[in-house]
């Protein structure tokens, strides 16, 4: 995207879609490579799935189930990267919106973490492993922060312009007495 276009000529809806659906995507490798490296393709989102709707085996292959899963999955990531790419475009006009960015990626990142620990475990027992669910999380929020940035880059340059926390000047204080 040229730098020139208005946060105006940015579509939150199409930009955040494709922000998620890369993040999602990332996820969605990440756990296939492990799932085939284990010899148990499709054994993450066929978990998950028994997680959400009950009653099979893990290992149960039902691809219907998965593709429910996959586009559950596809359309939380969207939705989510929608919300990140309005929060990008307000910063990008005022500044002082930017903390509010990083925490909202923060605070994303650790909801979706701890989403995946909990859709991990049945009966007790820990399904998909903390590492996995973690890395996932690490490397999918990363890809939507690099497509985010690339595409804004007057959002990207304004860290450069003005440190973090510099945005707005400090109230004054009453003097101590």
């Amino acid at each position: 995207m040229a730098d020139s276009l208005s946060p105006d000529t940015h579509s939150t809806v199409r930009e955040g879609a494709i922000a998620g659906a890369i993040g999602a995507a990332v996820i969605a490798i990440w756990y296939f490579i492990f799932d085939v490296l284990a010899g148990r393709p499709l054994f993450t989102p066929n978990a998950i799935a028994d997680r959400m709707f009950g009653g099979g085996a893990s290992d149960a292959g039902g691809i219907g189930i998965i593709a429910v899963v996959t586009i559950i999955h596809g359309a939380v990531f969207m939705l989510a990267g929608m919300a990140l790419t309005a929060m990008v475009h307000l910063a990008s006009r005022h500044i002082e919106w930017r903390m509010g960015v990083l925490l909202a990626f923060v605070i994303g990142a650790g909801f979706f973490t701890g989403l995946g620990y909990a859709a991990g475990i049945r009966d007790g027992e820990q399904l998909i492993p903390h590492w996995k669910v973690l890395g996932g999380a690490i490397l999918g929020i990363a890809s939507i922060v690099i497509y985010l940035w690339r595409t804004h880059p007057r959002f990207a340059r304004s860290f450069a312009e003005v440190p973090l926390g510099d945005e707005t000047d400090s109230v004054p204080h009453a003097p101590n007495r």
